[in-house]
């Protein structure tokens, strides 16, 4: 994952992200100074400011080490570029993102979206096989390798003698204590091996459908941005067609001028 996540994201170091954002304060005086109140000299104010202080240090740390993830083609330079192109006299619309640098950047979002989608759909047939082979191993479905008891305990289930261990009931166990104890209680076949390998299971397919939530948020910004850059796009296309007009109408009106 960390290979196709390199494709599409470069990992910056926060520190180096000040093109479009402040760096956070080192101490408790850079953002407020009230030492100098009356109020402030009370032994409680003093311990309140005192931990405030730390917490403003501590988050400083912790923030110079972070790493913000920034989408290739459009990192904050490239952005900042654009902005002191815009501000520069006489510059062209259409000039403030070149149409490679669009482009690219169009096309990344276009396979980063491909790429989302094909792990969902991963994702979602992974899990649907996992959950049919959990509550299998959970009721101890007959194979040619199944044991006398777990036979037995099958054709109970059959008879109605036993209830049938359905996933929900598995998923809940995750945040039991006694997740081991219930389901030996519910299949007394089950061995303390195969409780903690069929527990793992239902963790990678509760991993695995959480992660299709964020994948279905990620994959609706990643759509809200192309469109907004595809607008752009358009918007250069009208701009570069209408200043081709106009050059078009001078030139004409140049020769008609010459002449007459």
């Amino acid at each position: 994952r960390d290979a196709e996540r390199s494709t599409y994201v470069l990992e910056v170091a926060a520190s180096e992200v000040s093109a479009i954002g402040t760096q956070p304060a080192h101490s408790l005086a850079e953002i407020f100074d009230v030492e100098a109140h009356p109020h402030a000299s009370t032994h409680v104010a003093q311990e309140l400011l005192a931990r405030l202080g730390k917490d403003v240090a501590a988050y400083a740390i912790d923030y110079s080490g972070k790493r913000t993830p920034q989408l290739l083609s459009l990192q904050p330079e490239d952005l900042a570029e654009c902005v002191q192109k815009a501000c520069l006299p006489g510059r062209r619309h259409d000039s403030l993102f070149g149409p490679s640098r669009l482009d690219t950047a169009l096309k990344k979002l276009a396979e980063l979206e491909k790429s989302l989608a094909e792990l969902r759909e991963r994702d979602d047939a992974t899990a649907t096989a996992d959950v049919r082979r959990a509550v299998a191993v959970a009721n101890c479905a007959p194979s040619a390798s199944s044991s006398r008891d777990e036979l037995a305990f099958a054709l109970r289930q059959l008879a109605g003698h036993e209830a049938r261990i359905r996933f929900p009931h598995l998923s809940v166990q995750l945040l039991s204590n006694g997740a081991e104890a219930a389901l030996s209680a519910a299949n007394p076949t089950l061995s303390p091996g195969r409780i903690d390998g069929l527990l793992q299971l239902v963790a990678v397919v509760m991993l695995r459908t959480s992660r299709r939530a964020f994948l279905a948020a990620a994959i609706s910004d990643v759509r809200g941005l192309r469109d907004d850059l595809e607008l752009k796009v358009h918007e250069q296309a009208r701009l570069q067609e209408a200043a081709g007009r106009a050059q078009h109408q001078a030139s004409a009106a140049q020769e008609q001028a010459k002449r007459s």
